[in-house]
């Protein structure tokens, strides 16, 4: 089970979990599932597909970026060699 409160933490409004929270296994979380009951069933449909695919995008490019500048130090310190 997981237990998130809304913060600006890591820049936009978004909802965070810390280990400071009740955050833990489910099996171990039977008292905080009695408490809330059996739930609701969803009231609005998400789409979250185009979020996850922007942050690939930043993810791929920053591999590029790192692949890179190893090349070029590698390349360099050859030139240095011969």
């Amino acid at each position: 089970m997981v237990y998130a409160n809304e913060s600006i933490m890591y820049g936009a409004k978004s909802l965070v979990s810390t280990m400071c929270n009740r955050t833990g296994v489910l099996s171990s979380s039977q008292e905080d599932l009695e408490i809330l009951g059996e739930g609701q069933p969803s009231i609005e449909e998400v789409n979250l597909s185009d979020k996850h695919n922007r942050n690939q995008i930043y993810i791929w490019a920053s591999v590029a970026v790192a692949i890179g500048i190893v090349v070029f130090f590698i390349l360099n310190k050859r030139k240095r060699l011969d």
